[in-house]
């Protein structure tokens, strides 16, 4: 701070230091020689300790992945099966119970393709059948209004249909 003489001619300068320990060295200057022991035995528990979590985590994490490769492969009978009662247990079981869901899904979807293939071939074996029974009925009715007048003629329609004289499984009354 300037100090000024009456006239404002300044004389000097007052300066005030105020110097105060800092709270570690304060306090490391009161406590006895096992405070580094207590620190380093601190340290390494917390390291432990984050090394086993870390590793409890990391296997139950490997387990759900493990599963998901698996369903991702169609296999839904690989369960994750964490029995925990903590948030990767809570998920753990959500993930088993969609496992099975999706198990269930895919089989009924299998089942409704092949309901669908038998009635897309059950509909083209039906028109297929019911257009050459339709052509048949068509050349016999073609035949039998012939067979009167032109007999040669009758022949051939019925042979378009494979009715032959020689070959017909239809007993013939005697003439």
């Amino acid at each position: 701070m300037p100090v000024r003489a009456r006239d404002g001619q300044l004389l000097g300068a007052l300066v005030l230091e105020l110097r105060l320990p800092y709270p570690w060295r304060k306090i490391a200057l009161q406590l006895s020689f096992e405070w580094p022991i207590l620190v380093l035995a601190l340290g390494l528990f917390a390291l432990g300790s984050a090394a086993f979590v870390g590793w409890y985590v990391t296997r139950r994490l490997s387990r759900i992945a493990r599963a998901a490769d698996e369903w991702r492969r169609g296999d839904f009978s690989h369960l994750i099966d964490d029995r925990s009662r903590d948030e990767l247990g809570y998920l753990a079981g959500q993930l088993d119970a969609m496992a099975g869901d999706l198990k269930d899904l895919l089989a009924a979807r299998a089942q409704l393709a092949t309901l669908n293939e038998r009635q897309r071939l059950a509909r083209e074996l039906h028109d297929t059948v019911a257009h050459h029974v339709s052509a048949i009925a068509v050349q016999a009715q073609a035949g039998g209004v012939v067979a009167g007048t032109q007999p040669e003629r009758a022949a051939e329609v019925l042979a378009a249909i494979g009715v032959d004289e020689g070959t017909s499984d239809v007993p013939r009354e005697p003439a």
